[in-house]
């Protein structure tokens, strides 16, 4: 396959890859910059290689820009950081009741989403579902997994987060 081939086998697919993207991403933007990093990707590795790997281009293709998705996904979990500056400040002037555990709840949580000890699937359902308030359903489609599944990872999660509250003797009434 010669790369002008490519480039219009591309465009001739770039609608449905597009649908397909978007159907992941819920982002305009973010399928754009996936295609466009795809494309990217398949010049690259034509250009190493001097062929596309493979039964079909399309199937190549599609398994590219599936990759770019995860890896964009995994790339926004990593650069997750969230300031508690403003917190600090609050307790400090006494704005914040002494009794309020909600920044050691917070501290906690955001410790589980950054343990590399922690499946990284558990951690994006802990994300999605505390921190997003996404309903189950919904990450399931986010993720293309079964509800049994993103169910499953999210008791793994709460399990993680229950034995973490207790050992800082956290009550469930703390938590309220």
């Amino acid at each position: 396959m010669e790369l002008g081939d490519i480039e219009k086998e591309y465009f001739r697919l770039r609608p449905d890859l597009y649908r397909f993207l978007l159907s992941k991403t819920r982002s305009h933007e973010w399928a754009e910059d996936i295609l466009q990093d795809t494309i990217m990707e398949i010049i690259e590795i034509y250009q190493k290689s001097d062929s596309i790997f493979g039964a079909t281009f399309k199937s190549f293709l599609y398994k590219v820009a599936y990759n770019k998705f995860i890896d964009d996904t995994r790339k926004s979990y990593k650069k997750l950081e969230v300031s508690t500056e403003a917190l600090e400040n609050d307790w400090e002037q006494g704005k914040i009741d002494q009794t309020d555990y909600s920044e050691l709840i917070f501290k906690t949580v955001n410790n589980i989403l950054t343990r590399e000890d922690v499946d990284l699937r558990v951690r994006e359902v802990l994300k999605l579902r505390l921190i997003d308030r996404w309903k189950i359903e919904d990450i399931s489609n986010f993720l293309s997994l079964t509800r049994q599944t993103i169910h499953s990872d999210y008791r793994k999660g709460m399990e993680l987060l229950r034995f973490d509250f207790e050992e800082l003797n956290l009550k469930p009434e703390d938590l309220f």
